[in-house]
């Protein structure tokens, strides 16, 4: 955590803002990681709850496309790049909504 903090301050966060700053980006990196874990299906004995193509049957293709081509194509991804991507998109939003000018 104090590593992380520090280096919130160091990119020019304020202690305060590094406060809020980080739960957001430790409840992102927790999801990531259980919905991955969630994915294998290990854990569960009916694993058909977790499964990337669970209730494909009840998702059209023709009717859902979109939804059928990001449920196909979301879980072939590599997890590091999709992770950074959506950090790096977390941290944008920040970024783009301080309300505190950037320290000196």
């Amino acid at each position: 955590m104090e590593l992380t903090l520090r280096v919130l301050e160091d990119a020019g966060f304020s202690k305060a803002e590094g406060g809020r700053v980080f739960p957001i980006m430790l409840h992102y990196t927790v999801g990531f990681v259980i919905e991955g874990q969630s994915r294998t299906g290990i854990e569960y004995a009916d694993a058909t709850h977790t499964s990337p193509t669970a209730g494909a049957s009840r998702r059209s293709p023709v009717r859902y496309p979109r939804t059928a081509q990001l449920v196909s194509g979301r879980f072939a991804d590599d997890a590091d790049e999709e992770f950074d991507y959506r950090l790096r998109v977390i941290l944008a939003g920040i970024l783009a909504t301080r309300t505190v000018p950037e320290r000196p």
